[in-house]
């Protein structure tokens, strides 16, 4: 807040030289003509106070926080009727860390080879992009309603995925950068027999490791049979790992 105010008083100092001088030179003119000029002075300066403290404020907020906006909850479901087409949903609730916000860049990657059908109900669809298979795909997601420093919204963004091929990997995975209050994973699998009751598995991986690290085994997670599904949730994931719920294809 110094900082803007001194800023402020250099403008307001300045202003006020220009302003005596242009007052001695008013002084000889018409008076609707001084009225005009004293009015559109008076305007640019005020407008040129509220860029510098917008100016500031952009500044001190992207210092403040590096990236768009924090990511308070984010729930991942996945849907399959069949083993082979399928839907993933994720839900989360996130918070603007700029002055302004309009649209986000959402990273996914489907295990699959085929690129998965994208939509969302919360935000438009603006562009997709598919990279190389070591690389994030992604989408920009236009927000409907911008958000302004420190409001929150629902980000939703659905798939719907083909593994005629089987080349997909029977899992959910979501990467904690920041602290997170928490993450929840539900697969609904319909297709699973009656009889079908293997275990889960909820683990993690470092992501910003030199060395290639392996998966850590968080829990094991019953198969709901009545449901056919696995539900798992982890309360305030520690942030620079990447959790996964695995199961049994």
């Amino acid at each position: 807040m110094g900082t803007i105010f001194k800023g402020i008083w250099k403008w307001i100092v300045s202003g006020s030289v220009f302003a005596s001088i242009l007052g001695i030179a008013l002084y000889f003119m018409a008076s609707n003509t001084a009225i005009i000029i004293s009015l559109t002075f008076v305007c640019l300066l005020l407008l040129v106070i509220t860029c510098y403290i917008l100016y500031v404020l952009h500044v001190f907020i992207r210092q403040s926080h590096t990236r768009e906006y924090d990511i308070i909850s984010s729930f991942a479901e996945f849907r399959s009727d069949n083993g082979v087409k399928s839907s993933y949903d994720t839900h989360r609730v996130i918070q603007c860390k700029r002055m302004a916000l309009s649209e986000i860049k959402y990273n996914f990657k489907w295990s699959g080879s085929k690129l998965p059908t994208v939509s969302s109900t919360c935000q438009n669809i603006k562009e997709i992009h598919s990279t190389t298979p070591e690389e994030w795909d992604y989408a920009i997601l236009e927000l409907k309603n911008p958000l302004i420093y420190n409001e929150c919204t629902v980000l939703h963004f659905h798939t719907e995925n083909d593994d005629s091929d089987g080349k997909a990997g029977p899992f959910l995975s979501l990467k904690v950068e920041t602290p997170i209050s928490f993450i929840q994973f539900r697969a609904l699998l319909s297709y699973k027999s009656d009889e079908y009751k293997r275990t889960a598995i909820f683990e993690r991986r470092r992501f910003d490791s030199n060395v290639d690290a392996g998966w850590e085994t968080i829990q094991s997670v019953p198969f709901d049979s009545e449901y056919k599904s696995y539900t798992c949730m982890q309360e305030r994931p520690v942030p620079g790992y990447s959790y996964r719920l695995r199961w049994e294809k």
